[in-house]
């Protein structure tokens, strides 16, 4: 199955692996499940459309409901950027087998995609205040110093949350008050930043620096190549989905 294989493609060229875990993501929960039983000479353009009709229509989100009646319930019927993530990747994978001689067109060029909206540009800013309401708002537990420092280097800084998880002590260099960017974690897997232009020194904040002294010198992992932002009793990454 040339779906199958392409993962082991893109691994083979040097794409990131959290780039191969999501498309594997779309191909096992979306594309397979939808598309699977149609050989992939058969699809026709009428079939990537079905697609996106099932996809904004039918298809479950992870995400719940948060109130009125269908509180605590799955919400039915994907974003269109997260319909256009897959569709592209099917696109991908057409691209690939007609690489390879096994397809002669791609039938997800001429379907109808979905519509993305533009996001709205105007930003919202949490004040210092509020950033200070939301670190004193953290619970009062053994992962409470490092939480509260991890906030604080978000807000100050705007680091992505792989950015954070993946800093080490030697990326911070104290006498410039500067910080380097240069990985991510993803999934608990250490990689290469999202892109080039993410890899960067950047200055740090005075209370930011003052912070992350004390919290090197109260944690018990402060080795060059240990993580800023270690688990207290393992030192391993923080586990993403429950930050």
């Amino acid at each position: 199955m040339v779906a199958a294989q392409h993962p082991d493609h893109l691994e083979s060229i040097g794409t990131k692996a959290s780039t191969i875990a999501d498309y594997k993501g779309y191909l096992e929960g979306h594309l397979v499940p939808f598309l699977g039983d149609v050989p992939l000479t058969s699809i026709r353009v009428r079939h990537v459309e079905e697609f996106i009709a099932h996809q904004q229509t039918k298809a479950v989100q992870k995400r719940l409901h948060k109130s009125g009646p269908n509180a605590g319930r799955p919400k039915v019927g994907l974003h269109g950027s997260t319909i256009s993530n897959h569709v592209n990747y099917l696109h991908a994978i057409y691209a690939y087998a007609q690489r390879l001689e096994y397809v002669e067109s791609n039938p997800v060029s001429p379907a109808a995609k979905p519509k993305v909206k533009k996001q709205d540009q105007d930003f919202s800013f949490l004040t210092l205040a509020e950033v200070d309401a939301v670190i004193h708002a953290v619970a009062d537990d053994y992962l409470r110093s490092t939480d509260r420092t991890l906030i604080l280097t978000a807000a100050y800084t705007g680091l992505r949350q792989g950015q954070l998880l993946a800093l080490r002590w030697s990326d911070v260099l104290w006498t410039r008050s500067k910080r380097n960017v240069r990985a991510s974690v993803s999934r608990g897997v250490e990689g290469t930043t999202k892109s080039d232009t993410s890899r960067r020194q950047m200055s740090m904040p005075d209370r930011v620096a003052r912070v992350l002294e004390l919290h090197h010198q109260t944690s018990a992992y402060k080795t060059d190549s240990d993580r800023v932002f270690a688990h207290p009793h393992t030192g391993r990454a923080y586990d993403a989905s429950k930050l």
